[in-house]
């Protein structure tokens, strides 16, 4: 199987997102102290020293987006079958990773800097780029294929 630059994209995005399902669903095992790491909300600490519900579900919610965040590339890819209302999808997850990358920089200025959300932001940007650039790739070949069928 042959992948363009832009499907390489997404495949990309697809494994950052991934990933970072993988590390939401072993702060559960780490407990608190790995939910203080990943600069989770302090109720969803307290929830984790607390041994309640609120931070594994929390956990296991935010690492179920982001699997499907995933699915859709690999979809977009054709690595996978076509899932529903993949165009949608992509404008989606782009343009929220695009925002959670932006959003840094008025919490930086209103917090001062903090390297790991400068880092995370980074990342989450560039997520959101992949995403765009593959969204991109699948609207253009949606247009040639309609204009074709005529």
């Amino acid at each position: 199987m042959k992948f363009t630059i832009q499907s390489k994209l997404l495949l990309l995005g697809a494994t950052i997102a991934s990933c970072a399902a993988i590390w939401h669903l072993l702060c559960i095992y780490g407990g608190p102290t790995w939910f203080e790491f990943a600069r989770a909300p302090k109720e969803i600490i307290d929830s984790a020293r607390q041994g309640t519900w609120l931070a594994p579900i929390g956990a296991i919610f935010i690492a179920a987006l982001m699997f499907t965040c995933s699915l859709y590339a690999l979809s977009a890819t054709n690595v996978i079958r076509k899932l529903p209302l993949l165009k949608t999808a992509l404008i989606v997850i782009s343009s929220l990773c695009l925002v959670r990358g932006l959003i840094v920089i008025p919490y930086l200025i209103q917090f001062g800097f903090d390297m790991w959300e400068f880092i995370a932001a980074i990342v989450w940007f560039f997520v959101g780029l992949c995403y765009l650039i593959g969204a991109i790739e699948i609207l253009k070949n949606n247009v040639r294929k309609e204009s074709y069928s005529v």
